[in-house]
């Protein structure tokens, strides 16, 4: 008993099986299960001297139920797999029906296909009818060693209806027939040659029959380059950019930035020579200095300010040793006078301490307390830059209009593409705007401008920076009485080179200041000047963060042709 129920189910699900097959095949043969089919598709591929190619589809539709009329589909646009564009220059001739009457049709760009509609919004067609299409196209022709190649989709794989019968017709210059051809038919991917026949050979012309929705014709010929020649190099450049002249964005802001910079970033002449300056430029801080030398208000020169404290007896700083192995050092500022200077290192004397004479750096950062200090100072520093007349304008208000429009292009690489693919593939529009903010990025570090008297100050700075560099060791015993490494050391770490400014005075400079209390046995001024611009620096930058803390290719070679592929292509519908 069991046994027969078995054997029962097993037959209806076979009997089911074979009979969903049965229909799928049926109703993709079966035009009468659609509102409409393509009775059939007629294509010449007129190859002219001139490297055009001239097409003529004469299409049968057979419209079961009202119909305004067909549409087609076409790409106008390629992309390579490396992105590079390239388009293909259609133009309609005629659409017209069997006896030469035009039919009314509208053309639409989007994403690199043209749809053309054709027909009449106000009438409605039942039956057979036929349309007669004609265009041209321009380079679909490719090029390999001696050879000229069409690798052509004939009806495309976009149409959603069966088409009963297809042909495609090649025609040759001078009426010759090309040394290779080739055939596809299948839905995109398929190699399938089987279901082609060849009908005849001068003119070469092949057909196929019951072709299923999706599926489409191609062909690949190819025949001497002599018949159709290479293009010269001026169209192959006007083809090129046709689809990548979006390319040339990237050029002309450069030749913009290149005619700003000339005229509103590049610094007046100075004396045009640097020489030793024993001392920094009077009248100047530690901070204007570093902002001078480039051209921005930075962290290090914020070190140097209160490594200048320090040194000019207005506070003291006790390193604390790191807590366990993953620890950091902090480090404690206590004031040990009221400060008496430049009004811009006053504000940040006097913000330092605002609550408390001595603070750690690291509660500092936390609690956020200094958050707008560093924004402040800068603007501070900036505006007396340009009233003392070294600046014409703010440096960081220049840098910041480049890095905004900089940082526009780059967001602009999400919206603008798909307004410019009509023209110009989303690679190549991507591409060419992330360029352009780069040139905006660079040029925005560069625009800042001096005036005469800023140039000329800069070279004092570079003359007094060349001093720290090369003085000799000798001359440092001449000094060490003075203090002189202490009374520089802030303009060294202002001016980056702190480290080679300390190494001159290794084995001269062998007590620690009294204005700093370490953690050491055995002091090295080299090892003491590398703690404050690493390790006290980034206490300091830290404590003055802004917020606080908290948690296309042959149809020959190259694996081949196969049907979908090449130029041409598309579908269509009905409406």
């Amino acid at each position: 008993m069991i046994a027969r129920i078995l054997n029962f189910c097993v037959l209806v699900i076979g009997l089911v099986c074979l009979l969903s097959f049965g229909l799928s095949k049926i109703n993709a043969q079966d035009a009468s299960v659609y509102d409409w089919y393509i009775k059939s598709f007629d294509s010449t591929i007129n190859v002219v001297s001139d490297q055009n190619v001239e097409i003529t589809e004469k299409i049968t539709a057979d419209f079961l139920i009202p119909k305004h009329g067909i549409y087609r589909t076409i790409p106008y646009r390629y992309e390579d797999n490396r992105g590079q564009g390239r388009s293909i220059f259609l133009k309609f001739i005629s659409i017209t029906d069997e006896n030469g009457l035009p039919y009314k049709y509208a053309e639409n760009y989007s994403s690199g296909t043209l749809t053309c509609r054709i027909g009449d919004e106000n009438l409605t067609l039942t039956g057979e009818k036929i349309y007669i299409i004609k265009y041209r196209l321009s380079n679909v022709l490719n090029y390999y060693d001696n050879f000229a190649e069409l690798y052509f989709n004939v009806n495309g794989n976009g149409w959603d209806v069966p088409i009963k019968k297809i042909s495609a017709t090649a025609v040759l210059p001078k009426d010759q027939t090309p040394e290779e051809f080739k055939s596809y038919l299948g839905v995109y991917g398929e190699k399938n040659t089987s279901r082609v026949k060849i009908e005849s050979g001068r003119p070469y012309k092949i057909s196929a029959e019951d072709l299923e929705p999706k599926e489409s014709l191609t062909i690949v010929s190819r025949w001497n380059e002599g018949l159709t020649p290479k293009p010269g190099a001026r169209q192959k450049i006007y083809w090129f950019l046709s689809a990548n002249g979006i390319y040339l964005l990237p050029a002309l802001i450069f030749l913009l930035l290149l005619v700003l910079f000339l005229k509103y970033g590049h610094d007046p002449r100075g004396r045009g020579t640097i020489a030793p300056a024993f001392e920094p430029p009077k009248g100047l801080g530690v901070l204007e200095i570093g902002t001078i030398a480039d051209e921005k208000v930075s962290d290090r020169d914020l070190t140097a300010t209160i490594i200048d404290f320090a040194v000019r007896g207005f506070i003291k700083i006790r390193e604390i040793a790191k807590k366990g192995v993953f620890g950091k050092k902090d480090f404690e500022l206590k004031k040990i006078k009221n400060f008496s200077g430049n009004s811009d290192d006053e504000y940040i004397f006097d913000q330092l301490f605002l609550k408390n004479d001595n603070f750690k750096l690291s509660a500092a950062g936390k609690e956020g307390k200094l958050a707008k200090v560093k924004t402040e100072t800068e603007k501070r520093i900036y505006a007396g830059m340009v009233k003392k007349k070294f600046f014409s304008r703010s440096p960081k208000m220049i840098k910041g209009i480049y890095f905004g429009i900089g940082l526009l292009s780059i967001f602009s690489v999400f919206i603008l593409p798909a307004f410019l693919e009509r023209f110009f593939t989303i690679t190549a529009s991507a591409v060419a705007l992330i360029l352009s903010a780069i040139m905006f990025f660079i040029f925005g570090q560069y625009m800042p401008q001096r005036t005469r008297e800023g140039v000329l100050l800069k070279e004092q700075v570079e003359g007094f920076k060349l001093y720290l560099k090369t003085a000799e060791r000798y001359r440092m015993k001449f000094y060490e009485k003075s203090s002189i490494f202490e009374k520089y050391l802030p303009y060294a770490i202002a001016l980056g080179i702190a480290d080679i400014w300390a190494k001159k005075f290794e084995g001269i400079y062998k007590k620690p200041p009294e204005w700093y209390q370490g953690e050491y046995t055995t002091f090295s001024v080299l090892y003491f000047s590398q703690s404050l611009t690493s390790d006290f620096s980034a206490s300091v930058n830290s404590a003055f963060a802004t917020s606080a803390a908290a948690s296309g290719g042959s149809g020959f070679s190259g694996g081949g042709g196969f049907s979908g592929g090449g130029f041409g292509g598309g579908g269509g519908g009905s409406w």
